[in-house]
């Protein structure tokens, strides 16, 4: 049986967390009512968590009493949770469960939080492959003026969008201790 079934089987049968006592509130309902009480969010944050909440945490964990929730009981919702969502979302989503439980944690409803500790996946490496030769000389010839040195400036430095952006003519000085796209950025 896959952790998602057995958790939810264990909030549904309410022995999730039930090794503690006093239970409390559910993570649902209590999260329910303080975000009622006291989200300030704008309309498409409010969305966007609820989403979150509605599909991946509640129906895991929303059943679980706050104050019985184990660190190891997290950390299998984070293994469920990354079958199906990128290492990213489930970081963001990780983050409402860390601030549901740091609030209840700060109102002393828990001793600890059981978030502390648990490991998430790592993001995926991306492998950055610089453009060919043949390819920085066609946007080199097909863009207008002054943007042709900047990108010939940016296919030989490796210097990132924003350092780009600052340079001014001789405030950019590269260091022979800096490997590639390390510059160090100065202005006059």
């Amino acid at each position: 049986m896959s952790s998602r079934l057995l958790a939810t089987a264990a909030c549904r049968a309410g022995t999730l967390g039930s090794d503690r006592a006093p239970l409390g509130p559910r993570l649902a309902a209590a999260t329910r009512r303080r975000r009622r009480a006291s989200a300030v969010h704008g309309s498409s944050t409010v969305e966007r968590v609820d989403r979150a909440l509605r599909l991946h945490i509640y129906p895991i964990l929303g059943h679980g009493a706050i104050a019985g929730f184990k660190t190891s009981e997290i950390q299998a919702w984070v293994k469920d949770r990354s079958k199906i969502l990128a290492p990213s979302t489930l970081r963001v989503h990780y983050s409402y469960v860390t601030a549901i439980l740091r609030v209840a944690e700060l109102d002393r409803q828990i001793p600890f939080n059981p978030t502390k500790g648990v490991k998430l996946p790592p993001p995926p490496r991306k492998e950055i492959v610089p453009l060919a030769v043949e390819v920085v000389a066609a946007l080199v010839d097909a863009a207008p003026g002054w943007y042709r040195v900047l990108l010939l400036l940016a296919a030989a430095s490796g210097l990132r969008q924003g350092e780009l952006f600052r340079t001014r003519a001789g405030a950019h000085r590269l260091q022979a201790r800096h490997g590639p796209g390390e510059a160090t950025s100065r202005r006059p």
